[in-house]
């Protein structure tokens, strides 16, 4: 995470999120500015992963499980009507998830 100046100035460099062997990957937004993040051990031999949700000061709010055996890479939510879905993907088993939240995805046009 980086703290950004009214210039667009970065500065403060620091890691808000760490897991020694499992490695970040997609990153998706909410409304309320969460950040969810893909993470996974890169090992299609014994797959491992989770998706991990940081609130927009980078503090802990909930570890998700994701199916058995999986390497959760990229996710984002729909648009619209769809917009409190979770997409989900996955690199051993080339799967796409959805998952329903209670929140909303952020994007832009």
């Amino acid at each position: 995470m980086y703290d950004l100046d009214a210039n667009g100035n970065v500065s403060n460099g620091r890691v808000i999120y760490r897991d020694d062997g499992i490695n970040g990957d997609g990153m998706a937004m909410d409304t309320d500015g969460n950040l969810y993040v893909t993470m996974h051990n890169a090992n299609p031999k014994d797959p491992k992963g989770y998706i991990v949700v940081l609130d927009p000061k980078g503090v802990f709010i909930e570890k998700m499980a994701v199916p058995e055996r999986s390497l959760p890479s990229n996710l984002g939510f729909g648009r619209g009507a769809d917009a409190s879905s979770l997409y989900l993907t996955n690199l051993v088993q080339w799967r796409l998830w959805r998952i329903q939240t209670v929140r909303r995805g952020l994007y832009w046009d």
